[in-house]
């Protein structure tokens, strides 16, 4: 890692050092975190996992653990999700090394139960939905500023009662730097080697034939960030305002020795005692060379799907029989890391009127494209109709599909009204266009207005409204049409009388072209090594696209009070009783537009068939917590304490849910500990 500085001040990286030990020490992290710090008069708290505010050494009952600002930098990450996926509590789902599936967002996953089950916040406020197409709920992290991150606070249970049903794994909260002062420019330069030494992975790919690659440099990272922020007005208010850019050069599999190939799983012969075989190189049926399949029924009327399954020899052009060593390995081609551009920028601001009341705003904007790239397109096993009197058959090729034998087992499955046709499964790479990309590009934006402060001595309150929206849009490439394909197959002598004008009599056209059913087709030449030409891959490309708008609205209230300026506090406490209550109104809308190739499966290898969706729901729902110290510095007792909360929510969908917190936390001394709870947490 090379990284040039230009720092005011140490900059915020999103990053870091250390991560199994600050998970393993989840219940103390967020104490030793704070306890470094200088000691000042905090200007605001955020305390994950509880609305009821204090200073940071007040934990709540459920451990949260901190990385924070001093971490981050340690080790010069600067993709928030990179960041997470080394914590041992959360799951990798989405990401930039995850290529195939992917929708092009990032998503976290606390202890594996899903994105969707994962709430995101930002300074202790939900983040809007993605807008990505497979986790259609969940946040894409994308739009986090690493720059501008003050610290990452996880908490894993115990959070539903005080954020909602998103928030049952638990909630990932990151707080940002809003009161920053000066000015901070700040460029890094990544790039990720690898020594080639994985000696498992190595021998696969010797005993499959794939060459092993030699040492890798790559994948660079390129990070620029700004921030400048400054007081006003007598210190009353602060403005700070950021940008970032982000560059990310792909990584494709084949560059690296542990993804040159794509691995079979270990497996042991049927047999009792059987011989173990290790992990393997494998890949897919649907070869660079071509899988063709007859199928039928024979005489005696036993159904075979093999009456034939050949393939194309890569170095001689037999036709010969299939095996599994003719499977293409699709992994190669996969990005390890996807090529990405990101551009953020926003701006926050909060002045204080009085000393009552204080407003504030949140401004955050982000642009995010992003290239998978996997495995080429081709005909995934598509059954299709074939004439024997193909000119593009080899006589070989006719000899062992077309024999009458062959021909009357499969008709007898598949009846024909022409005598010389026949139904065939063809698997084929389309390895003449290269590997499928899905370019993604999204754009969001997130804005909250709100005012808080305190009134009748003790009391505070926090009211806002938020609005935020993600567009997503994926342009995909380099995929064959379905419908093309089976026209581009079905390939016939053109006629004397009647056919294809400026082709010979006798040459191999598309009986669509002389229908006149696709007067554009050109035949896929499927059936000899080197056959397929360009004007064939012109026909047989099929572009396609999508379009992702997720909108969420969503006004909060909440009023805190020390009631121990009412004489609430229990005798052998030193604390007052702290309470919590407000309600929240949230809707959210999600809008799918496939165009007509994505919407009904045309694009072969692609998602299959996509319903448009649009659809939306608002949920009011109202929220209570409290905080009971019972008994401080007492023999055996440093202190012992209790907390609960209770949410319920009113769906408009005609139903509604609650889920509470109860939770004890006993110190027998200062530096021990013992905290637990019990929650009930409902995903609507």
């Amino acid at each position: 890692m090379f990284n040039i500085s230009l720092n005011v001040r140490h900059a915020v990286r999103l990053a870091i050092a250390g991560a199994a030990a600050a998970a393993s020490t989840a219940a103390l992290s967020q104490t030793a975190a704070v306890s470094t710090a200088p000691a000042k008069e905090l200007e605001e708290v955020i305390v994950t996992g509880t609305r009821i505010q204090g200073s940071p050494n007040d934990v709540s009952v459920a451990p949260v653990a901190t990385i924070s600002a001093a971490d981050i930098e340690k080790t010069g990450l600067v993709r928030v999700e990179d960041l997470l996926n080394n914590l041992p509590q959360v799951i990798a789902e989405q990401g930039s090394g995850q290529s195939i599936s992917s929708d092009g967002t990032a998503t976290v996953s606390l202890r594996g139960l899903g994105s969707s089950r994962t709430l995101a916040l930002i300074n202790g406020r939900r983040m809007q939905p993605g807008g990505g197409l497979t986790y259609s709920s969940s946040a894409d992290i994308n739009q986090i500023p690493a720059a501008m991150i003050e610290r990452v606070d996880i908490l894993t249970g115990g959070a539903s009662s005080t954020y909602g049903a998103d928030a049952v794994a638990g909630v990932v909260n990151f707080i940002m730097n809003t009161h920053f002062q000066g000015v901070r420019v700040d460029f890094d330069y990544g790039v990720n080697t690898h020594s080639q030494s994985n000696d498992f992975a190595q021998s696969a790919l010797t005993a499959a034939g794939y060459p092993v690659p030699s040492s890798f440099k790559g994948g660079q990272n390129r990070n620029w960030s700004f921030m400048a922020g400054s007081n006003f007005a007598d210190g009353k208010g602060n403005a700070t305002a950021y940008g970032t850019y982000l560059n990310t050069s792909p990584v494709p599999g084949y560059a690296l020795d542990y993804s040159g190939c794509t691995l079979n799983s270990a497996s042991r012969a049927p047999a009792a005692g059987g011989t173990w075989k290790q992990p393997a190189c494998g890949g897919s049926g649907t070869s660079a060379t071509g899988q063709f399949i007859l199928p039928g029924t024979t005489v005696g009327g036993k159904y075979s799907s093999s009456l034939v399954d050949h393939t194309v020899d890569k170095n001689t052009g037999a036709f010969r029989p299939y095996t599994s060593k003719d499977n293409y390995n699709y992994g190669a081609l996969s990005y390890a890391q996807r090529q990405d551009e990101r551009y953020t920028a926003g701006a926050f601001l909060n002045y204080d009127i009085n000393d009552q009341v204080n407003v504030y705003s949140e401004t955050m904007w982000a642009r995010s494209s992003s290239q998978a790239q996997y495995g080429p397109s081709g005909s995934f096993f598509e059954l299709v109709n074939t004439s024997c009197l193909n000119p593009l058959l080899r006589p070989d090729e006719i000899a062992t599909i077309c024999n009458p034998a062959n021909v009357a087992a499969n008709h007898m499955t598949y009846p024909q009204a022409d005598p010389n046709y026949v139904k065939m499964y063809i698997a084929r790479r389309s390895v003449e266009s290269g590997g499928r990309h899905d370019n993604f590009a999204s754009n969001s934006i997130r804005e909250v207005v709100g005012t808080k402060g305190s009134f009748a001595d003790a009391w505070t309150y926090d009211v806002y409204g938020q609005y935020g929206i993600s567009q997503m849009n994926d342009q995909q490439g380099d995929y064959l049409g379905v419908n093309q394909i089976h026209l581009a197959l079905d390939v016939i002598p053109n006629p004397a009388v009647g056919g294809v004008k400026g082709v010979a009599a006798g040459a191999p056209v598309c009986a669509a072209a002389v229908n006149k059913t696709d007067p554009l087709c050109v035949p896929w030449n499927v059936w000899n090594n080197g056959g397929v030409t360009p004007a064939a891959l012109k026909y047989l490309l099929l572009p396609s696209t999508y379009e992702v708008t997720a909108t969420e609205y969503v006004v909060d209230g909440s009023v805190t009070g020390d009631l121990g300026k009412y004489g609430a506090k229990l005798p052998a406490a030193n604390d007052p009783v702290i309470v919590n209550f407000g309600t929240e109104y949230r809707q959210e809308k999600y809008d799918f537009a496939p165009d007509y190739v994505f919407s009904r499966g045309l694009a072969s290898g692609g998602n299959g068939a996509a319903t448009p969706i649009y659809g939306n729901f608002h949920v009011n729902e109202y929220f209570f917590e409290t905080k009971v110290p019972i008994a401080d510095n007492h023999p055996g007792i440093y202190h012992l304490g209790f907390e609960g909360g209770y949410r319920y929510s009113d769906y408009n969908l005609g139903y509604n849910t609650s889920t509470y917190k109860l939770g004890l936390e006993w110190a027998p001394i200062k530096d021990l500990k013992m905290r637990g709870s019990y929650n009930r947490a409902v995903r609507a």
